[in-house]
């Protein structure tokens, strides 16, 4: 029987846009998140949508920007944004273990295009 080599499949988290939210109010986007719709960008503003239970990132590259919040790109190709007093200012919960798995996407509302995370999976 001829050697066979591994090739490790990949998980839907690598290949799928995704967002988590940590307990302690970081937004991370996953690398697929990160390539398809945030290539760039120092900073971001952020919204939210109470009735829709989403939030909004818009990348910009003004730190002057009102509400900027800074940007770090992680080591896996990710995406983190510190946003503990976005989720304070708004009243927004985060539970005890965080929330992960988030469907990401693009929408337009009022000529500003949003990269969207759903706070529910």
């Amino acid at each position: 029987m001829p050697f066979e080599f591994y090739e490790p499949r990949q998980s839907r988290r690598q290949t799928q846009p995704f967002a988590q939210i940590t307990r302690r109010g970081r937004i991370k986007l996953n690398r697929a998140a990160t390539r398809q719709y945030f290539p760039s960008g120092e900073f971001v503003r952020l919204a939210y949508d109470k009735d829709a239970q989403k939030v909004g990132i818009v990348p910009t590259d003004d730190a002057n920007s009102p509400g900027a919040f800074p940007v770090r790109r992680t080591s896996n190709g990710g995406t983190s944004i510190p946003a503990k007093r976005f989720f304070d200012a708004y009243g927004i919960a985060i539970p005890g273990e965080g929330l992960s798995g988030l469907p990401v996407g693009l929408e337009e509302q009022d000529g500003i295009t949003f990269i969207s995370v759903r706070l529910t999976g």
